[in-house]
């Protein structure tokens, strides 16, 4: 792995774990449906055809993903580490509540996503 794919990775990371959690709030919360349709990208469609137990399981698997991605930055990469140490943070949140259900709490797209639903959620400032 060189710095630019672990950088890459992460954005990889970050994209799917907010399209998985806007699929599981999405089908677990119909009102919410019409406002996920317009944050519906092809891999949000792809997991809303999935069922609440395949995206969990989907999240679990992908949480395991991004903490080997974490233990390698580190290592390897430390300056990578600092600067997507925050998108870690958010990936991470965001893919907690794709695999719980619970959504009380997210930061960044996550975030943005469940006040355009209108969803009570606190922001989470990771900094």
């Amino acid at each position: 792995m060189t710095e630019a794919t672990a950088h890459a990775e992460m954005r990889q990371h970050a994209s799917s774990g907010v399209s998985l959690a806007i699929a599981r709030y999405a089908k677990e919360h119909a009102e919410a449906r019409k406002e996920a349709d317009a944050w519906a990208d092809p891999t949000v469609k792809k997991f809303m055809r999935m069922s609440v137990d395949e995206i969990s399981a989907e999240a679990s698997r992908r949480l395991d993903q991004l903490e080997a991605w974490r233990e390698r930055a580190q290592r390897e990469f430390p300056e990578v580490w600092e600067q997507d140490r925050v998108a870690y943070l958010q990936t991470q949140l965001s893919l907690q509540s794709a695999k719980t259900g619970h959504f009380e709490t997210a930061t960044g797209g996550l975030h943005d996503f469940l006040v355009s639903v209108g969803a009570p959620v606190d922001e989470l400032d990771e900094h």
